[in-house]
């Protein structure tokens, strides 16, 4: 799983821009700037905290782009992510 991108990474190619992470879960519109860098508990492009997760799986689930747990813990590889892509775009 060496070439994944990033829970981040991932959110970006769903959702647009950086700008729109914090926005789509009701924070910050700066807080995905952030996140893309490391900080003391976790890597760059991983999510600060389970409450984050559990707010991006629920918007995901509302707008049907299809993000499981893994991709907002661990991230996707490309052909996954293509495939989410694909699935945004059909619907």
């Amino acid at each position: 799983m060496s070439d994944n991108t990033t829970p981040v990474e991932v959110l970006v190619a769903l959702l647009g821009r950086v700008d729109d992470l914090g926005a789509a879960i009701g924070l910050d519109r700066k807080a995905g700037y952030v996140w893309r860098r490391p900080a003391a508990r976790r890597k760059a492009g991983d999510l600060p905290s389970v409450d984050v997760v559990k707010k991006f799986k629920a918007y995901s689930d509302q707008h049907g782009l299809g993000l499981t747990l893994d991709h907002l813990i661990y991230g996707a590889d490309q052909a996954e992510l293509d495939r989410l892509l694909g699935k945004k775009v059909a619907a």
